[in-house]
């Protein structure tokens, strides 16, 4: 992310731009010369991949979420051990400005990435590779970090990394623990940290210093944003800026020159033309920067939005676009918002204010969905009705018959060309014989009437024909179980899954409820190679929207209950599952206990 080439070239050719420092002395000098408790702001969607692939946590079965829970619980308790206070940011909604190069990424992960780990699956191997080729699962993880382990964790309204700096600025912060190489342009006096070279063992890391970066390519740390723009990030393409680039580097080879190049011809480019050094006077030129380096006008706003950006000045996002003047709707915002900024709810208060649904590549084989849905595609009816209850009072969303005129924008990948452009999905309409009280009372009135009444649009949302008695009397940790298997039975022309493949998705849950982290993993002896379709299944069942249904209705469930850690393991079920196909019966599979046989076939009818 952020600047092609940029940390390479400080981690192997810019001396001094690269080292590493121990945690704890860091954390002492910042408390010795400011007196306060050293705080490190985390750029948490960085993290995530160390913690999961260092833990040697498995991805291809489906995800480990009680082993990544634990391993969270471990990484944090190394911060606090040294008086360190975390402050965890995730990312928001993804930028306009950006969405090209999410999209690229997206489909980048489903060609290199996925398709070949189905291709090794139906050949009965594991992917070469494994740590290269990752795709990891749904995590969850500012709920674990919220719900588990009661963390400070903020939720931007746009990508996280801009809110990140001006957070550690804020609270003086003696680090940003991150990897992206737009930290090293920000304007911050604040250290970037590596969360990739960060040993929980020795608790060590490299710093990427942005002095010693700008000190070597001959530039002020004020023109970092100018080099940036000509170097090419997230927004402006390096694709643009080809022939610039062979031209300042006075590059006769064939291809672009090497970043190395590139970035010492840059900086010599910034200080032989006397490019400015304060943020005003660099916005003053970004027309003619537009005009004679990419010879388009029209790039003028990009290069001030990168600027801004950089100078921690980008324009406020645009949260309130549907507010209007009705003040129920101004209500209803500001509690959603409160909610998702804090990390206390799903993300679907974008959606509230005219942003997109958005769902990137999961381990999915697009290639065979006449066989099994993708799970986007499975999951529409779900998220089209759960629109009609979320939006039933938005001002102007609805004509006078109640049909919705407002649509939802959709960025989801479905497969080859399915993120070329985006989805307007039309909420559906709401059953009429089920009375919406409004999201206030929804969210707000706890008392019993309200409760059954959350039930009933839980259940309408999931499936009309669901009776909302079953969950009534259902053990809450059981009611996602229950929810996402009679949906997945039962939203399709044809049920997804055979009686046998239910019913291991039932057994599964309830050994894993039943063991420690500990206990899971032993009962899995060697890890499992599972097949194409069972890796299929894990998939569908765990970017289940039932976390997103059960939040909008008012949350008849605790959320806790509803994450992945208490739900799934995916080397436990496609253990089980490549038992069955073994020729194990369920008798077998519940290691010969009827009672454990009994409890699995009580939960599969009411699935039916």
């Amino acid at each position: 992310m952020g600047i092609r080439g940029l940390q390479s070239f400080l981690e192997k050719e810019c001396p001094g731009g690269f080292y590493e420092v121990k945690i704890a002395e860091l954390a002492a000098a910042h408390k010795y010369s400011t007196g306060s408790q050293p705080i490190v702001v985390v750029d948490t969607m960085s993290c995530i991949n160390m913690i999961y692939i260092t833990s040697g946590l498995d991805w291809v079965c489906g995800g480990q979420f009680k082993e990544y829970v634990e391993a969270w619980g471990h990484f944090i308790e190394s911060f606090l051990r040294l008086g360190i206070r975390l402050v965890f940011v995730l990312d928001g909604s993804s930028q306009v400005a950006k969405r090209q190069e999410w999209v690229r990424r997206r489909y980048e992960t489903m060609t290199n990435k996925v398709y070949p780990t189905f291709d090794c699956l139906k050949r009965g191997v594991l992917p070469n590779n494994m740590e290269d080729r990752f795709c990891l699962p749904n995590l969850q993880t500012k709920h674990i970090l919220k719900t588990v382990f009661n963390c400070e964790v903020i939720t931007s309204e746009k990508e996280a990394d801009e809110e990140i700096v001006i957070l550690a600025n804020e609270l003086n912060a003696m680090g940003i623990l991150g990897q992206d190489s737009d930290y090293v342009i920000y304007q911050t006096r604040v250290p970037y940290l590596s969360s990739q070279h960060l040993n929980l063992k020795t608790l060590t890391t490299m710093v990427y210093d942005r002095n010693k970066f700008a000190h070597y390519i001959g530039i002020q740390v004020s023109q970092l944003p100018i080099f940036a723009v000509l170097a090419g990030n997230d927004i402006i393409s390096r694709d643009d800026l080809y022939e610039f680039h062979r031209w300042v580097s006075s590059h006769c080879g064939k291809g672009r020159p090497t970043f190395g190049v590139i970035a010492c011809s840059i900086g010599q480019f910034i200080v032989q033309e006397n490019f400015p050094c304060t943020k005003d006077q660099i916005l003053n030129i970004v027309t003619k920067m537009a005009h004679e380096i990419f010879n388009d006008i029209e790039k003028t706003e990009e290069i001030k939005s990168v600027i801004m950006g950089y100078y921690l000045q980008s324009e406020e996002p645009k949260s309130t676009k549907f507010s209007s003047q009705d003040k129920n709707w101004s209500e209803i915002l500001a509690m959603f918002k409160k909610e998702y900024l804090n990390s206390e709810s799903p993300s679907v208060f974008p959606i509230m204010v005219g942003k997109s649904f958005e769902s990137p590549t999961a381990l999915e084989d697009f290639r065979s969905s006449h066989i099994l849905p993708p799970h986007i595609l499975l999951w529409e009816s779900a998220r089209l009705r759960m629109y009609s209850i979320l939006l039933h009072e938005m001002p102007g969303a609805r004509d006078q018959d109640g049909n919705f005129l407002h649509q939802v924008e959709e960025w989801c990948m479905t497969g080859p060309e399915s993120l070329d452009s985006p989805t307007f999905q039309t909420p559906a309409v709401l059953d009429k014989e089920i009375s919406h009280p409004g999201l206030i009372q929804l969210h707000r009135t706890r008392d019993r009437s309200m409760q059954e009444l959350r039930w009933k649009l839980f259940a309408w949302t999931i499936h009309p024909s669901l009776d909302p008695d079953k969950l009534l009397t259902l053990e809450p940790g059981k009611v996602l179980l229950v929810s996402t298997l009679f949906y997945i039975q039962h939203e399709p022309s044809q049920p997804v899954l055979e009686e046998w493949e239910a019913k291991l998705f039932i057994l599964q849950h309830i050994l894993l409820n039943r063991r420690t982290c500990k206990e899971v993993c032993q009962s899995v002896k060697s890890a499992p190679i599972p097949t194409a379709r069972g890796a299929g299944l894990a998939t569908l069942f765990t970017k289940t929207v039932v976390p997103h249904i059960n939040y909008v209705v008012g949350s008849p469930c605790t959320l806790s209950m509803m994450l992945n850690h208490k739900n799934f393991d995916g080397k436990l079920f496609q253990s089980l599952y490549n038992r069955a196909l073994d020729g194990e019966d369920m008798l077998a599979l519940c290691g010969g206990v009827g009672d454990l046989l009994e409890e699995v076939q009580i939960v599969y009818n009411l699935v039916l």
